[in-house]
């Protein structure tokens, strides 16, 4: 945990969306290392941990001071389990097409219109 206190932010892009149960070995000690640094720590896409399904934090869980996830929103991130790990939440642009949108009967966020990066407020997590 030492040499992890002199950095200035950490990246977490250790475990991603399919995440079947609690992290395990180096995984989860690598998390609880990262939590336990008090180093702020921005989350691509889903903090480790956490279920991007339901919302609900295995243990351990990364605690981030931010998330960009990519895309859409996960859906378990408009629960209350869910925003004690997220910290602020960002969403990215990654160049889908909008007929990929379509398919899905989605329509694509207007507010990429305006940058590639935008913040979601708590009270506007939905698209």
């Amino acid at each position: 945990t030492q040499h992890l206190q002199c950095r200035d932010l950490l990246i977490d892009a250790l475990l991603g969306f399919h995440l079947k149960g609690a992290p395990k070995g180096a995984y989860a000690r690598l998390i609880e290392q990262a939590n336990d640094s008090h180093v702020p720590i921005l989350a691509v896409d889903v903090p480790s941990g956490l279920n991007a399904d339901t919302g609900k934090p295995f243990h351990p869980t990364i605690k981030a001071s931010a998330t960009v996830t990519l895309a859409l929103p996960k859906k378990g991130f408009l629960t209350d389990d869910a925003k004690s790990y997220l910290g602020r939440l960002f969403i990215t642009d990654i160049g889908i097409l909008p007929e990929v949108y379509a398919k899905l009967n989605m329509s694509v966020p207007e507010k990429f219109k305006t940058g590639k990066i935008i913040e979601l407020l708590p009270e506007k997590k939905t698209l």
